[in-house]
């Protein structure tokens, strides 16, 4: 996180454009508006979707075992106020930032790993 902070602080008085595309996603398996990777136990994930609105999309896919949470914070390693849980073999659809406690306050997304196990989370933006 430290090296994607300063990747992209490096473009912030010199170039505009790259400064707002500038991403490192938190996996290798972040491709486009998909988000996974497996979280171990008592573990927090930022998916890191860039400039996250009230009004944007998600779908969440549980993972066939275990149960996640998810909610956003005012911080990439905070405790969300609000968690919603993706029960495991369901998916949650459909979803809006706001409807899961985005805030201007609290703008980054968070997955959470309240179970006993490592779990796979999936999320896709609509």
């Amino acid at each position: 996180v430290r090296l994607a902070s300063f990747g992209k602080d490096f473009y912030d008085d010199t170039n505009e454009a790259k400064y707002n595309n500038y991403v490192i996603y938190e996996t290798s398996n972040a491709i486009g508006n998909i988000r996974e990777d497996d979280l171990n136990t008592g573990l927090k994930a930022n998916p890191d979707f860039p400039e996250i609105q009230g009004n944007h999309v998600f779908n969440f896919i549980g993972d066939p075992v275990n149960p996640y949470q998810t909610g956003f914070s005012a911080t990439t390693t905070g405790e969300p106020a609000t968690l919603i849980t993706i029960a495991a073999g369901t998916s949650l659809n459909n979803a809006t930032a706001l409807s899961l406690g985005w805030a201007e306050l609290s703008p980054y997304m968070i997955i959470k790993n309240a179970s006993g196990a490592t779990v796979h989370y999936k999320v896709v933006k609509v």
